[in-house]
């Protein structure tokens, strides 16, 4: 149950990481361009 509870929340971290990262990509192109 634990285990399972850690492995949401680290995909959930995972995955709130990867969109940040995009977003400032995103803004990063938009100030570029």
């Amino acid at each position: 149950m634990i285990k399972l509870l850690k492995f949401i929340a680290h995909n959930m971290t995972y995955a709130l990481f990867i969109t940040h990262k995009i977003d400032i990509n995103i803004t990063t192109n938009t100030i570029l361009t």
